[in-house]
This record gives C-alpha cells, structure tokens and sequence, in this order.
C-alpha cells in the first residue's frame, strides 16, 4: 500500500508548482543572490590587474569569453543534475552534489576530480578570505598582527558556519550583495576621481593588448566566475529548482555589470601603476593608516562585510559534503565538531599564505579552471548526450555546439597548464 504524505509534504504542495515541501527553502531571487556572493568576492579585487596584463582589448575581450563559457558550463551542470535527479518521500526533486554527479559518470575518477578541483578551491578562497579580513583590519586598527586577526575572525565565523538552513544564508549573501553595490560605487569615485584630478606628474599608462600574462589574466577571471561547484547545491535548497537558468541569468547580468563598471574605473583610474599595489583595495585605501582617507575607510568597511557574506556563501557546500562522510548514528554535535575543524584548517593555512592576488591567479588556474569548465562539460557530455545517443551524440547534430565546446577543453588545458 502507497504511503501517504505527510502533513508537511501537503502543506508545502499547495506552495509550489510540484508536489513537496519548500518550507525553509530559497526563492529564485534569493538562489540568484547566492550564485552573486559565489562570484563577487575575492576575485573583484584583482580585475584591474587583469586590465594592467591583458591590455584594454585583450582584457574585455577575456572577460566575455570568461563569462558566457562559464555562464554555459553552469547550464550544462544543471542540465546534468536533473538528469540524474530523483525524489524523496515527500515528492521533493533531489539532485546529487557536484561529488555525486561525477561519481555517476565517471566513477571514483569522477568523484576524486571534483573533491580535487571544487572542495580544495572553494576552502583557498576562504583561506584567502581570511587574509582579507586581517590585512584589512590592519589598515584600520594596527594594534595587532596579521595572525591575530585571522584567529579572532577565525572564531567569528566559527558560530556563523554553524548555520544550516540555506535560506537565511541567502538572506545574508543578498546584505553581501547590498556591500557589492557599495564597493562598486567606491571604486568607482575613486577611479573616476583620480583620472579627473591627475596631475602633470601623475603620468598613468595604460596597454590596449598585453599578451605577456594571459594566463595569469584568465586564472584571475577563472576566480571571479567560479559559481559552478553551487549549483546542485542552489538547485536542492529552491523552492522552484526549475528555475535555476532565471536565476544563473539573472546573477550572470549582475555580475557582468559589476566587473564593466570595476574594470572601467579601477584601471583608467590607476592604469599600469595597479601592478605595484596588486589590488584596487590596497590601490586605494594605501599600505599604511596615515595614507587612509574617506574612500580608503569606506572601501575597506565594503570589502569586511563582503567579505563575511562571502565566506558563508563557499564554506558551506563545503561543509554539507563533508557532513555525508559522517556515520548515520554520530550524535549532532559532530557536524558541528566538522564545520569548526574545518575553519580551524582555514585559519592555519592563512597564517602562512605569502600574498593574495599571487594565491588568487594560482587557484583560478589550477582548481577554478577545470572546476568551472572542464568538468561540468565532460558531465553533460555523459549524462545528457553519451547515456542517451551514444559516444556519436556529442557532435552529432551539434557541431558548431561541439566545436565551441572543444575550444573550452582547449583553453581550460591551457590555462591549468599556465598555472602549474
């Protein structure tokens, strides 16, 4: 005899379009500001040095390949996903993690390549965030060292990370996303500013096309799009998973926006020079307390709030994966007990992390790359062409598809390659 649903499972049908319960699930707004703070992060400080190695022309023309190649990966990952979705008792659609998919296509290789790729990116950028946090602070409050700060920020997050329902973390990521606007608006007084006051010895050069440091310039953006490893997670904390492509859209229109308007000022704004600071924060906040002014105070303010969101947003999928290793009959206190080991990990690597802009270019090249692109290409490929049509389904019918897709492969090889 077929169960009945439970009152919870009919109470949350008559909410939404298919049968289950969406209580303490995300909206399409929410998902899409969640795949926002994945992007916009660490990786914005380093878009005018992107600038400064690719050129003007060699930089946009990056950053469009960037963002559609990356945006078009995200819809084959989700496309994957519901492949091999199924459901619960309750009639909620159930998608497999990033690990789970590429354990169904490829085996242990598949399931070892995304451990390898997503979980160790996702954790170097919370490490690099906490070096964010301390360096920072120390331009504010110099009182104490850089190891200090991460510890207290370190025990900041301990009680934050502890939170396990996805829809108040995306209310925190959409205040992240509030930050983002005001960081933009920051940088761009300040670019704006500094191009409409320079004087006759404040001589700013600018390159129309670099090709010296492609590579490091396309690891770079590798980390400022990396929102794939989220979306099975985005997907099973919707309330309309359907939706997930509104959502991508919508973040991708956001996030592409905001990296015009950052690029635009932060390099006219600073131009070559940026190479000597490395970042548009320490560009324009200065290395030292006595060089802070109003745009230096309010900037670095951004960046922490930014910052905390951020950290929430990528530690968190991180954290749920590493909870499935836990034994069923390990009382509750161990997923708390995994999520503070797992900061306590974070904050040890980023006592001894050298320089950030350096760790964000290595970690785009070597985890975001294949993480962000490679992987989610050769997912579909098994699961939504191979599986059904056969090894000839991948070009069959799709040849300009497959040729694009190629060239992916191919820049997705070289970049790895370039940062190894």
């Amino acid at each position: 005899m077929k169960a009945s649903p439970s009152a919870d499972c009919v109470q949350g049908s008559k909410k939404s379009n298919f049968k289950g319960n969406t209580r303490g699930k995300t909206t399409t707004l929410g998902a899409m500001a969640n795949l926002v703070m994945i992007c916009i992060g660490v990786g914005i400080l380093g878009l005018p040095l992107v600038m400064q190695q690719a050129g003007w022309i060699g930089g946009y023309i990056l950053l469009v390949v960037a963002g559609a190649s990356s945006l078009w990966m995200g819809k084959h990952l989700a496309d994957a996903c519901s492949t091999y979705s199924s459901s619960d008792s309750c009639g909620n659609p159930v998608f497999p993690s990033y690990q789970s998919l590429g354990y169904m296509t490829y085996g242990f290789i598949g399931k070892a390549s995304v451990i390898v790729t997503m979980d160790i990116f996702m954790l170097g950028l919370c490490v690099i965030l906490l070096v964010l946090f301390a360096d920072n602070t120390l331009r504010i409050w110099p009182v104490l060292n850089r190891s200090s700060w991460i510890l207290i920020y370190s025990g900041i997050m301990i009680p934050l990370v502890w939170i396990r329902s996805m829809k108040l973390i995306a209310w925190l990521s959409i205040g992240g996303v509030v930050s983002v606007f005001a960081t933009v608006a920051v940088v761009l007084v300040a670019g704006f500013s500094r191009m409409a006051n320079r004087g006759s010895d404040d001589t700013i050069t600018h390159s129309l096309f670099n090709y010296s440091d492609l590579g490091a310039a396309f690891g770079t953006l590798m980390t400022s799009f990396g929102l794939t490893a989220m979306i099975p997670s985005v997907m099973n904390n919707m309330e309309k998973p359907d939706k997930v492509g509104t959502s991508l859209y919508g973040a991708f229109a956001i996030i592409f926006s905001v990296y015009i308007c950052l690029t635009v000022a932060g390099y006219g704004g600073f131009g070559n020079s940026i190479a000597q600071y490395g970042d548009i924060v320490s560009a324009i906040s200065g290395t030292t307390t006595s060089t802070l002014n109003d745009q230096g105070y309010a900037i670095i303010i951004c960046i922490l709030i930014l910052c905390a969101s951020h950290f929430l947003a990528l530690f968190c999928p991180v954290a749920t994966d590493c909870e499935k290793l836990i034994p069923p009959k390990a009382p509750k206190i161990t997923a708390y007990v995994v999520r503070t080991a797992l900061v306590g990990i974070c904050a040890f690597f980023a006592t001894v992390v050298p320089g950030v802009t350096d760790m964000i270019s290595l970690l785009g090249s070597v985890c975001g790359m294949p993480n962000v692109m490679l992987l989610p290409l050769l997912f579909y490929w098994k699961a939504c062409l191979v599986d059904v049509h056969g090894i000839r389904g991948i070009y069959r019918g799709r040849i300009v598809k497959f040729i694009a897709e190629l060239l992916i492969c191919a820049l997705s090889l070289f970049t790895f390659g370039y940062g190894l």
